[in-house]
């Protein structure tokens, strides 16, 4: 009797743990809550970025810290219209870019990077004058740029088209109860397939040109007053891009057409 008890104490203390672990909330879920927290207004960002790095102290999966340094990000980023924040949201980019993203998690991550030094340069340019020292300039110019081209690398490795499709694939809505007794079910099955592919892949370049436009025109912004300092830019972009016809295509796009 003894050991059927200890038995069922065991089962039961084992079921209360499952129980317990199965109510806790993600690391995603938790990171999401902070978001949706300081988007409402109910925490200032510096407590959602104390809350964030938290979260990454108890995160021990890598897809986990790279998905709250990615929302760390877009908190900083969304939440700093004086552009003070720039170090550290280019910081927290940078860390973020250690851990697991996807393609286009990294293209947006490299995008808003550039964008917060953009931010700060110019406010440093125009507003306190303290970059007249050309070499200066050209230092920091260069730190912008290199995330942009890690950003157009990435895109460029991924054979994206210059421009959108005028008219995307068209996929078909079709109902077969039972495709392998008949050939012409078989077809409209592959054929529909075929589209929902063919209009992914769309949905996807479509998606990559929209964030390689805003890169491109960071570089295209740094340099229109300083066109003869292009060749920051090919040295630049030789050292990242794979190839050297990217990196003409590059100084053609963000030359200023006379």
């Amino acid at each position: 009797m003894r050991t059927k008890l200890i038995a069922c104490a065991i089962l039961l203390t084992f079921g209360l743990v499952v129980d317990l672990k199965a109510g806790e909330e993600s690391i995603a879920e938790k990171v999401n809550s902070i978001v949706e927290k300081v988007d409402q207004r109910a925490i200032t960002v510096a407590e959602a970025e104390t809350n964030c790095l938290k979260l990454l102290e108890a995160a021990g999966d890598a897809a986990d810290k790279g998905k709250v340094y990615r929302e760390l990000v877009t908190i900083l980023a969304d939440h700093d219209p004086k552009n003070e924040l720039a170090p550290k949201t280019a910081e927290y980019c940078e860390q973020a870019l250690k851990f697991p993203q996807s393609v286009k998690d990294s293209c947006n991550l490299y995008a808003t990077w550039s964008g917060a030094l953009e931010g700060e340069y110019w406010a440093k340019l125009y507003w306190t004058n303290k970059l007249a020292d050309s070499v200066q300039s050209s230092r920091i110019r260069r730190l912008i740029i290199k995330p942009c081209l890690e950003g157009l690398a990435i895109i460029a490795t991924n054979e994206i088209p210059e421009e959108k499709p005028l008219h995307q694939t068209a996929v078909q809505m079709i109902w077969v109860p039972a495709p392998e007794e008949d050939d012409r079910a078989r077809d409209l099955v592959k054929q529909n397939k075929e589209q929902m592919k063919a209009r992914a892949r769309e949905d996807y370049e479509a998606e990559m040109i929209d964030i390689r436009n805003p890169l491109t025109e960071i570089i295209r912004r740094l340099y229109a007053d300083h066109q003869s300092n292009l060749e920051e830019v090919k040295e630049e972009a030789s050292r990242i891009f794979p190839n050297s016809k990217d990196v003409d295509a590059l100084i053609e796009k963000v030359k200023v057409k006379k």
